[in-house]
């Protein structure tokens, strides 16, 4: 039985080592590509993106729009921003969000516009798989336009955002996420904490990533 087992232990050592010389020499052999090196992208629709450098620099188009209550009133937001996206986990962005709507405080004072601008940062992990996490924060300046008041409410304003994000097409991504607006430094607080809220928002982002 050891004799058996030793001459069996020999013939698969002998196999083996046959096999590794014939496919290492054999010019057929089967080179799976470094992933680390590239970026596959994966789609909804269309077929898998593969870019062959995971170094990149991309263009996007970014229009949100967002749903919040203030004041127990429904209000839109909609916001359009122009970005640069870095090695397809990182984006940066400005742009500019206006508020439809009036907001009314009391009965003599109400602001008949809001709108902020700045810019935003993205972090993007798992982009290469089809649904992704997507976080970024907005940092930025706005203004409240008061119809009794001479001067506009001005603030500053952060905006931290949580998506969930889907590569639709190799160019196309929609996103569907939870925000929450956190103005600070105003010229008048009781104005502008009016507008410190949650909010639901709707993105389509357009471009290379």
């Amino acid at each position: 039985m050891v004799k058996l087992i030793c001459k069996l232990t020999a013939l698969t050592l002998l196999s083996s080592t046959f096999a590794f010389k014939v496919l290492g020499d054999s010019s057929d052999a089967v080179i799976l590509p470094n992933e680390k090196s590239m970026f596959i992208q994966q789609n909804l629709i269309t077929q898998v993106s593969v870019i062959e450098n995971i170094d990149n620099i991309g263009l996007f188009l970014n229009e949100n729009i967002s749903f919040s209550l203030i004041n127990k009133k429904p209000m839109l937001s909609f916001d359009t921003q122009a970005g640069v996206s870095l090695n397809h986990y990182y984006a940066i962005s400005l742009g500019c969000a206006f508020m439809l709507g009036k907001i009314k405080y009391n009965d003599t004072e109400e602001s008949d516009k809001c709108r902020y601008c700045g810019v935003t940062l993205y972090y993007t992990p798992l982009a290469h798989s089809i649904f992704h996490p997507s976080l970024s924060i907005f940092i930025g300046e706005g203004s409240l336009g008061m119809s009794k008041a001479s001067d506009d409410v001005r603030f500053n304003i952060i905006r931290p955002n949580l998506s969930l994000e889907v590569n639709i097409l190799q160019l196309l991504r929609v996103s569907l996420g939870v925000g929450y607006k956190f103005p600070f430094n105003a010229t008048k607080s009781v104005y502008s904490d009016n507008i410190k809220t949650w909010d639901i928002n709707l993105s389509i982002l357009f471009g290379t990533f």
